[in-house]
């Protein structure tokens, strides 16, 4: 058996992808900026006039650092088979505007964006459901926790 290539370790200070704690905080975080861009467009503040491109490009943001082309983190010992899962979720979600980004496409970068585009309108449906009345904010948070493990699993490769 060859020997190990000890040539690429992590860096002791950058947080690890890997890691379910961090791949859940950026979900966290990414909720949190849909929210943001949600209710800009919905208050009717200057530079959210386009929240379709911004949420995309938002989700395109996150997507760049799952597929490890941020320095600030660790990245994934990448599989093809996480990038299929989650174009697998994207195909059965059947969102247009996901779908459309990920028509031809199959980078990583590229499906994972779709992939979240399908995570921030989740978020944004919660929302909605708190808002109008629908389900009590626990309830709220219990189905966007369990959702979030979901695409956290899959994005780590256990879904």
């Amino acid at each position: 058996m060859p020997p190990e290539d000890f040539s690429r370790l992590p860096e002791a200070n950058r947080p690890m992808l890997a890691d379910a704690n961090v791949m859940d905080g950026l979900f966290r975080k990414l909720a949190a900026d849909v929210l943001r861009i949600k209710s800009g467009f919905s208050a009717g503040r200057p530079g959210f006039e386009n929240a379709k491109d911004l949420l995309i490009e938002e989700c395109r943001k996150y997507a760049r650092i799952i597929a490890g082309d941020d320095p600030a983190f660790e990245p994934l010992p990448w599989s093809d088979s996480v990038r299929w899962q989650m174009r697998w979720v994207v195909r059965l979600a059947h969102d247009p505007d996901a779908d459309e980004l990920m028509d031809v496409h199959t980078d990583t970068e590229t499906v994972g964006t779709a992939f979240l585009l399908i995570w921030a309108k989740v978020v944004m449906a919660a929302s909605d459901s708190l808002a109008s009345g629908a389900q009590t904010e626990a309830q709220v948070k219990a189905h966007l926790d369990e959702v979030r493990g979901h695409f956290v699993g899959t994005v780590l490769g256990l879904e």
